[in-house]
């Protein structure tokens, strides 16, 4: 575990990646998510994980490491929405976006 902060770290970047594809691709319409439909987001991708361990498969094409890099980043949408408040638009610019995303960890 001597390594632990480098590996943080390391995750980290992967999580901060991938939110910033998305953002490119969609923008932030998670914006209009109330806090509860994020809850539920990270609920079902939680049950994903679990049907996951417990059949060894999957029905799609997801893997239980992509699936907890989900977990982070809705929980960072969370916390900005928390933060923010939620919109009736994608309020916000993806580049705040991921200096909200920076600001939080």
């Amino acid at each position: 575990m001597k390594n632990t902060k480098q590996q943080f770290e390391k995750i980290i970047c992967l999580c901060r990646d991938l939110f910033g594809k998305k953002l490119h691709d969609y923008g932030p319409a998670w914006r209009i998510m109330r806090p509860v439909s994020v809850t539920d987001q990270i609920l079902i991708t939680a049950n994903r994980i679990r049907g996951i361990e417990t059949k060894g498969v999957s029905m799609i094409d997801e893997d239980i490491r992509s699936e907890f890099i989900a977990i982070v980043n809705y929980g960072i949408i969370a916390l900005i929405q928390l933060e923010l408040g939620y919109a009736e638009t994608a309020d916000i610019s993806n580049e705040k976006a991921l200096n909200l995303y920076d600001w939080l960890l």
